[in-house]
């Protein structure tokens, strides 16, 4: 499985990583912010070390995330974490994958056992018992123990907030987030309701049983880890949508039946004699098989607002809990109705649109009989471009005004805009002009986004992704990562021709500001140009120097061969 690639993956993950899509680093690595901050090796700084990975964003993350698209933004993320949050476990981390993993399998367990907890019973001498104290006391005490400690590991979890586009990592705004949320019904439901020593009264023991019902709130945090997990997995709306319908509706059922047997006891304890044995006697010759199979059907009925049983409710308790079963399952077929409306109506949803397109694109590939590759090439173009949600762009963009459509233009490259570092500090006015001549572009890992000794007529803005530059004699010199950007030699010297070849070694989304553009809207602002052509005339000067140092040392291999 993805989620456990952790522990068998090369040390050196930046080269491990591009390495996987064919690209062999020529560039020395140094040493990462985590291996620096754990450094000396000691067995200690090891096993902290080796903790810290498992709790902060996994590199997987960009498969299943919008804002993390790239290497390099997952390792700004990882120093962010590092250095200033390194006791808070990142929400997209193997750690927290893999707990609620778990913590919804014991969510899920405990939803089926504590029913049953309240529903079997037994009356001994007049007085009403736990039935399964023996059998599933034991298990409840550890699944409450599991969930409280859920509630303690979501006090240091970190959450993505939408309007500031980020996860938030600051223990305090945490706290304030769970308390406003899940908090208070993670806590009710995670207390122990059945602890023995309290349970000696009849009545103690039947308000408790009740309690124990507010263990069904858990259904809510079930609900929340169930999303999230589909979404790392990339498991299909309807299928994932009706999965989750039919274990609620399960539930539900299975708690209601459980549920009808208590009252059934709490009614028999209600009308007996505590000197008379004979109520508890009929009870267990019926069997606790037999009597849930009695209270399911009962329960059936209630659901489907049929007749009851032959027989009327046995007495004010039973009526009373019936009635407002009655409305409950009512309101619970409005629910499923509306719900599987909705599953319906999502299949013309922009995911499953996407699904569509998908379908059409791979019936393509097979008409065509393009090679496997190319065919996993196109895949990650449309998979990345749209992010499982298929959209016409171009469509929206014509029925909006055009004031709507800078500010959304604004918007989509804000992150750009606050990478970019001779973006910072401009007139607002250059700015605007600027983002409103940018072209999105997207390449695929191996693409030549740009070869040496081409004529160059633009320069390239890196939004996400990494790329790889190599000098003309073959030498790679360095990588660029988000908010970088490369090309401005041909902008201010249109006589020179690309010195650098420019390779995508992951997924990348650029921007091209074309030289026309640029020149109407740089050359008014001196000072701007000055600083472009000052970056430019280094990078050259670099990028020629290590050229020729790289023609050297192949010419002297070549001798000494």
């Amino acid at each position: 499985m993805k989620i456990f690639k952790w522990f068998t993956r090369d040390k050196n993950s930046a080269k491990n990583e591009f390495a996987k899509y064919g690209h062999t680093c020529e560039i020395p690595e140094e040493m990462d912010d985590v291996a620096e901050y754990y450094s000396p090796e000691t067995c200690w700084n090891k096993m902290a070390k080796r903790f810290f990975q498992l709790r902060t964003v996994s590199d997987i993350s960009k498969s299943y995330t919008h804002h993390l698209r790239s290497h390099g933004a997952i390792m700004k993320e990882k120093k962010r974490h590092l250095i200033y949050h390194n006791h808070i476990i990142h929400p997209y981390s193997y750690f927290r994958v893999v707990w609620e993993m778990i913590a919804s399998i014991f969510i899920f367990i405990e939803l089926i056992i504590m029913p049953i907890h309240v529903g079997y019973n037994a009356i001994v001498d007049g007085h009403i018992t736990d039935g399964s104290e023996n059998a599933i006391n034991p298990i409840i005490t550890s699944l409450d123990l599991l969930l409280c400690s859920d509630v303690i590991i979501n006090m240091f979890t970190g959450y993505y907030s939408e309007p500031q586009k980020e996860v938030i990592l600051d223990g305090k705004l945490i706290f304030w987030h769970y308390l406003k949320s899940h908090m208070i019904p993670d806590i009710i439901s995670s207390f122990p309701f059945n602890l023995p020593f309290i349970m000696e009264k009849d009545f103690v023991l039947i308000s408790l049983k009740l309690l124990g019902l507010l263990k069904l709130l858990r259904f809510i945090t079930f609900t929340r880890y169930y999303n999230r997990l589909i979404n790392f997995f990339h498991i299909s709306y309807s299928v994932s949508s009706l999965l989750l319908l039919i274990i609620g509706v399960g539930i539900y059922w299975h708690s209601l039946t459980c549920y009808l047997m208590f009252v059934m006891y709490l009614d028999a304890y209600g009308k007996g004699d505590p000197a008379n044995p004979t109520i508890n006697k009929h009870l267990d010759q019926k069997g606790y098989t037999n009597i849930y199979i009695f209270c399911f059907y009962k329960a059936s009925m209630v659901i489907y607002t049929s007749w009851y049983t032959q027989e009327n409710p046995g007495g004010i308790i039973e009526y009373s809990v019936v009635t407002a079963m009655w409305f409950c399952s009512k309101a619970i077929q409005f629910f499923i109705l509306a719900r599987t409306l909705q599953i319906m109506k999502g299949v013309n949803s922009s995911h499953q649109k996407y699904v569509e397109m998908e379908r059409q694109l791979k019936e393509y590939m097979r008409d065509k009989q393009l090679p496997t590759y190319m065919k996993t090439r196109l895949l990650q173009y449309y998979d990345y471009r749209f992010q499982r949600n298929y959209f016409r762009e171009s469509e929206i963009l014509a029925t909006i005004s055009g004031q709507l459509r800078q500010e959304i233009i604004m918007h989509s490259c804000r992150q750009l805009v606050e990478n970019v570092a001779f973006f910072k500090n401009l007139p607002i006015n250059l700015l605007v002009r600027i983002v409103s001549c940018l072209r999105g572009e997207m390449y695929l890992i191996n693409d030549v986004i740009v070869r040496a000794n081409t004529p160059g007529d633009c320069m390239y803005f890196i939004a996400s992704g990494t790329v790889a530059i190599y000098s003309t004699s073959g030498k790679e010199i360095c990588h660029l990562e988000d908010g970088s950007h490369f090309g401005e030699i041909a902008l201010v010297n249109k006589a020179e021709s690309r010195i650098a070849s420019v390779v995508a070694i992951e997924i990348c989304e650029v921007y091209r500001f074309d030289v026309k553009d640029f020149v109407r809207a740089i050359h008014p602002y001196p000072d701007l140009l000055d600083s472009i052509e000052k970056i430019a005339a280094d990078r050259m000067e670099k990028t020629l120097m290590l050229d020729e140092h790289n023609r050297r040392e192949l010419a002297m291999k070549r001798v000494n061969k």
